[in-house]
């Protein structure tokens, strides 16, 4: 077995973590932020398989290393300052954005997903998240499963528990490694409209390769199903219509305490967002998937 799941309940009574599982061909152990990178005290997971080693913060459920083996490739970009802190979103890997994208008055920027404990049982984690109706009114279930092969999987399935609609955004932020975000590109968005956060959600429409200079921060609507960061990855998506590209550029990043050094990563996410977000029914369940293929 080459994959890892982890299951989210939203506004369930309870939840539990039984012993660590270690399946055929995959082990997974134990340990805390403090041991592994020095600082914080959150509980983390590490993965090792034939094909590569990742790390996965029970807080958030989120991915923040996958290296392969065969190159040492490692696929996602984590903060050398990210913050390991009880509530306190950590800077790279990959963030769930969910049950929103983007910012709510009064309310957590991306969802409270990202900042909840998951909990694993069984080969998968479970959330308790009784208590969080003050931010979202809706009893929901997500399972991600990550697989973790020559290429890396995420699928994200988010099923509704109520009797009536339930409104839904979400993205997979997903940071990238890059060698430098002055000669980065992105390729297969030209022609598609975005909206540009840095000019008050302003719409326009991309004109050939996504380039960086200075903050970026654009949401791609309705999009083709393959991106491809210039010399680095290829991301593949399914059930996923929006692309949001972000770099904080030099100015905003001086100001994020949590960052590093905006020049060595761009996030390349999807999700639906925006224009592309849309209620999910009554009892119903909606499937997505992305594949990040090292170039």
């Amino acid at each position: 077995m080459r994959y890892f799941s982890l299951a989210i309940y939203f506004n369930e009574p309870t939840a539990h973590i039984d012993n660590i599982v270690d399946f055929p061909m995959q082990t997974i152990s134990l340990t805390d932020s403090q041991k592994h990178y020095g600082r914080g005290n959150l509980a983390l997971l590490l993965i090792d398989n034939e094909y590569g080693s990742a790390v996965v913060s029970l807080q958030g459920g989120q991915l923040l290393s996958y290296r392969r083996k065969r190159d040492q490739r490692e696929f996602l970009w984590l903060s050398d300052d990210a913050i390991f802190e009880e509530g306190k979103a950590i800077r790279g890997g990959v963030p769930i954005c969910l049950p929103w994208f983007g910012p709510k008055q009064g309310k957590p920027q991306h969802g409270f997903a990202r900042s909840q404990l998951w909990q694993q049982r069984d080969g998968e984690s479970h959330f308790d998240f009784s208590g969080t109706s003050e931010h979202f009114n809706h009893r929901f279930c997500a399972d991600l499963r990550m697989e973790f092969t020559d290429e890396l999987t995420l699928t994200l399935t988010v099923t509704n528990l109520e009797d009536r609609a339930m409104p839904l955004s979400w993205a997979l932020h997903s940071y990238h490694p890059v060698a430098d975000i002055h000669t980065a590109r992105i390729q297969g968005l030209d022609g598609f409209e975005y909206l540009d956060n840095t000019r008050g959600l302003n719409r326009a429409r991309q004109v050939g390769d996504v380039e960086f200079a200075g903050e970026t921060d654009r949401a791609y609507l309705s999009v083709g199903d393959r991106q491809t960061i210039a010399g680095a990855f290829e991301v593949i998506a399914d059930n996923a219509a929006s692309a949001v590209v972000w770099n904080p550029g030099e100015a905003l990043a001086e100001k994020m305490s949590d960052l590093s050094d905006y020049r060595y990563f761009v996030c390349l996410e999807r999700g639906q967002v925006f224009e592309d977000a849309n209620d999910l029914g009554p009892n119903k369940s909606t499937q997505a998937s992305v594949i990040v293929r090292a170039l």
